[in-house]
């Protein structure tokens, strides 16, 4: 397929590049093995790309106090053969030799591939067993944040509007320590059906530090924290192993994928593909507000509006019906919807129906959803369970990160929603 049309830079200079995307509103590409692959599918379809693999200041990479610093353009090819990265930190090294094939390691960049996210990619798990940190940089701002911190979930970092990757930057391995990338790699596409990163040091035969970073078992790379204790606490290897993905990590992001999900990639149950883009959540969250006051909150449209993720506007038209602008973001696709909230079956201040639908270039999004609230002293337990359906171009991107998008969407929700209000105390959130 052909792209659409966009507009296209290729600044010279990093702070032409980071003008160029300032207002948040245009892609950025660096060697484009995932972004130009999803344009030409128009599963992407932006307006404006920036190309930063010109940017000479983002192709380095160099090593000083203890740390290796590697710039977002350089290649897969570049890390693998890099005297430095094969001698400081080799763990690095051997990933990014399983990535792909030689014109993809020739061409995608570690920059691309961390902030693309992707939940099966080979960068993260040694990223995360190496403890390495990201530059991030826009035009008015210059942060580090750690790879346990960056990825977030399915193709979501900790990137902000206007930001780019300018630096990977790895502590230098010591020399006493083993190490070991292993991928089982899908015969078609490369991409780790589960990869393992593990780095270990000794004193005689007792393991005293091990760092496992894990690939492909959810919506995002892990560092498995349980194995890595049990290791240390000299446990025997082979029940350390079999541990690993068994821990809260697993139970957060494994488990969900399991029944449905697994037995479609094994060709198993239903094939109709009926379900498909259909996500059903349930959960909880308890704000320190009074049962009143929350529900008043719930049903407020200025208050919806300032809460409910991409949302541009939300316009009274009628009793408890409100037209709605919004811009909806899923991996690399994103576009403008519009559509209507309607509050129904309300039971004040107890519980009511919160349905919320839209469409756009990209596709549609319906949710619904009941709300129960239940009070607990000065503070409210808001119960939620419903469904979202995607459907056009949004539903090719895959049930499993529909389910992480819309968990995540509604947790930002309630997040906001806290913020307006005194307070939060826990969450507890679930997807079936």
């Amino acid at each position: 397929m052909i792209p659409q049309e966009f507009e296209y830079d290729a600044p010279a200079t990093l702070q032409e590049a980071l003008a160029l995307i300032a207002d948040g509103e245009r892609k950025v590409l660096a060697g484009g093995m995932s972004l130009i692959p999803l344009m030409k599918l128009r599963l992407a379809q932006p307006g404006h790309v920036v190309d930063i693999g010109r940017v000479a200041e983002l192709n380095y990479i160099a090593e000083a106090d203890g740390v290796v610093r590697i710039g977002a353009t350089a290649t897969h090819h570049d890390i693998e053969t890099s005297a430095i990265v094969r001698g400081k930190c080799p763990l690095l090294a051997e990933a990014a030799g399983h990535i792909g094939d030689a014109q993809v390691r020739n061409t995608g960049t570690i920059g691309g591939s961390v902030a693309h996210a992707d939940p099966a990619a080979d960068y993260p798990a040694a990223l995360l067993a190496l403890e390495a940190r990201f530059r991030l940089v826009s035009a008015s701002s210059d942060r580090t944040v750690a790879a346990s911190e960056f990825f977030l979930d399915a193709f979501t970092t900790a990137l902000e509007a206007g930001e780019i990757v300018m630096e990977v930057q790895v502590p230098v391995e010591d020399p006493g320590e083993g190490y070991r990338y292993e991928k089982v790699a899908h015969p078609a596409s490369g991409f780790a059906v589960v990869g393992v990163a593990v780095r270990v040091k000794k004193s005689g035969e007792a393991i005293t530090m091990a760092r496992i970073g894990v690939t492909g078992m959810g919506p995002r790379a892990f560092r498995d924290e349980a194995a890595e204790k049990m290791l240390e606490s000299g446990v025997e290897v082979g029940q350390a192993t079999a541990a690993v993905g068994e821990g809260e990590e697993a139970n957060i992001r494994v488990g969900r994928l399991s029944k449905a999900s697994g037995a479609r990639a094994c060709g198993e149950g239903d094939q109709d593909g009926a379900d498909e883009g259909v996500v059903k959540l349930d959960g909880r969250y308890t704000v320190a507000l009074q049962q009143a006051r929350a529900y008043a909150m719930l049903q407020d449209p200025v208050v919806l509006a300032r809460c409910m993720p991409g949302c541009e506007g939300l316009d009274r038209v009628a009793e408890n019906e409100y037209a709605m602008r919004m811009k909806m973001v899923l991996a690399s696709i994103s576009g403008k919807f519009e559509g209507k909230v309607r509050i129904t079956d309300s039971d004040p201040p107890s519980s009511f129906r919160l349905l919320v639908e839209g469409s756009g270039k990209i596709g549609f999004v319906k949710g619904e959803g009941l709300l129960t609230l239940t009070p607990d002293g000065a503070q409210t337990t808001v119960a939620y369970e419903g469904e979202v359906q995607v459907g056009g171009t949004i539903a090719n991107v895959g049930q499993r990160l529909v389910e992480t998008t819309a968990r995540m969407l509604i947790k930002r929700f309630f997040e906001k929603l806290s913020a307006s209000g005194a307070g939060v105390e826990s969450l507890e959130s679930a997807a079936d």
